[in-house]
């Protein structure tokens, strides 16, 4: 026959294992779901909404080394800034090289992105350059 008490001692471990594993289980069913939430799209920092990205393809013409900027045969001028890159793939590899290319008489030709910072005269600050030596 068996007592309260023997059944009680039995039953027991089972009931702690249950609480166990439900304490372990800490998943709140009473917060929404992380596919329910709607986010906000994300906004630009304050003064970066009307900026404007910009192709750009042309002639070197001059350096300034001490503005950090190239100017093209057609007046318009690649600033470069911290953020600027230039690819492995091309030509010339820093804005040093570039100003030495520049001073001899050699044609080199940039192409890349970046934004227009004024529009007369154009100046853009340059995202990505690559350099091209016409042979």
């Amino acid at each position: 026959m068996i007592t309260l008490e023997h059944a009680g001692r039995r039953v027991a471990p089972m009931i702690v294992a249950a609480l166990l594993a439900a304490a372990c289980n800490n998943r709140d069913l009473t917060a929404p779901l992380a596919d329910a939430v709607v986010q906000a799209p994300p906004t630009e920092p304050p003064g970066q909404s009307n900026k404007t990205r910009l192709s750009f393809r042309g002639e070197v013409d001059t350096v300034n080394m001490a503005a950090q900027s190239v100017t093209l045969t057609d007046g318009s001028v690649l600033q470069f800034t911290a953020d600027t890159r230039i690819p492995q793939g091309s030509d010339v590899q820093s804005l040093s090289a570039l100003s030495a290319l520049a001073a001899s008489d050699v044609i080199i030709l940039a192409r890349g992105y970046g934004e227009v910072i004024t529009e007369e005269p154009l100046v853009i600050a340059a995202g990505q350059v690559s350099f091209r030596i016409e042979k």
